[in-house]
């Protein structure tokens, strides 16, 4: 089932989750990425996705947006990424930086 179907599912609206709620979220979870990326100095940070997996984003050179908002890709040093779609990411926190 794709996410338009899904969104108009009776499992949805059970949930009670209105097209502007969901879609709102996940707007704000972008827009803070969005936010950070921008900050001066930029400062590290970290993706939470609803798999529980945590993503480091060391750089800002480290993370693509797509242009309508709908997922980013994180790039590893070792050459590899991973993209996720933003009804997966569930927070955006804060990094240590490396000493």
């Amino acid at each position: 089932m794709g996410l338009a179907a899904w969104r108009e599912s009776p499992l949805a609206k059970e949930a009670g989750l209105t097209e502007a709620v969901r879609k709102g979220y996940f707007c704000r979870m972008i827009e803070e990425i969005r936010n950070r990326m921008a900050t001066v100095p930029f400062e590290p940070f970290a993706v939470i996705t609803s798999g529980g997996s945590r993503y480091t984003v060391p750089t800002v050179d480290h993370l693509a947006l797509h242009p309508k908002g709908t997922r980013v890709v994180i790039f590893f040093d070792d050459d590899s990424s991973v993209t996720v779609g933003a009804l997966h990411i569930t927070a955006v926190e804060t990094e240590k930086p490396v000493v």
